[in-house]
């Protein structure tokens, strides 16, 4: 059984995480969703992504 963690709060993450990495040899980081607002809000604000495709983004993990 995998048991996923937030690198962040090292809280367990039963359904809702973001996973970030930089392509394929880089190692990934998942994140609660508490914990990667301030990676939406940097995004947004540099205009790197959208607020449509954070909704989606947001709506996938409900």
């Amino acid at each position: 059984m995998m048991i996923h963690k937030c690198d962040i709060c090292k809280k367990q993450i039963k359904h809702d995480k973001l996973t970030i990495g930089y392509g394929g040899m880089w190692t990934s980081h998942e994140l609660c969703m508490r914990c990667s607002k301030p990676m939406f809000s940097f995004l947004k604000k540099h205009k790197l992504i959208t607020e449509e495709e954070h909704q989606k983004i947001v709506n996938e993990k409900a």
